[in-house]
């Protein structure tokens, strides 16, 4: 069965009902959890253990498809090199909630430092996904790393 929840991207199943993907109508295009979401907006929480997250990550590293890295600004990983030596892969890295920086602090200052604390990506790009900040800029990034 190839068939997969076009609302999680989770391959559908309808054996067992506590592992993802289950449906009780096999040839329905949501997973029951999707469906209750869109449909009743309850909302199930799904707990993933790191090996499925590292699988993940190790099958997107098989690929020759560029990562895009979103993090938090406020929130940033301590592991951010660690995250980028798991790939091979083209990485740009994106900084978010610019908007809730100081204005005195600039874009190439957070670069910069990051750069010194040894995270290595083919870019750095911060932004504000609220306030629609260089948003433009990392489109047009992007489409240059994909050539």
């Amino acid at each position: 069965m190839d068939k997969k929840c076009v609302g999680c991207g989770v391959e559908l199943q309808n054996i067992d009902s506590n592992i993802d993907g289950y449906t009780t109508k096999i040839d329905a295009s949501l997973c029951e959890r999707c469906f209750r979401i869109k449909n009743y907006g309850e909302y199930q929480l799904v707990t993933n253990n790191n090996m499925e997250y590292i699988k993940l990550l190790e099958a997107v590293g098989k690929t020759n498809d560029l990562v895009i890295y979103v993090t938090d600004l406020l929130n940033l990983e301590k592991d951010l090199d660690e995250i980028r030596s798991m790939f091979t892969n083209k990485m740009i890295l994106i900084l978010n909630k610019k908007d809730v920086f100081p204005r005195s602090v600039k874009e190439e200052k957070l670069i910069k430092y990051l750069e010194k604390q040894g995270v290595h990506f083919e870019e750095i790009i911060v932004i504000s996904a609220i306030k629609n900040y260089n948003i433009d800029y990392l489109l047009k990034r992007v489409k240059l790393h994909q050539t």
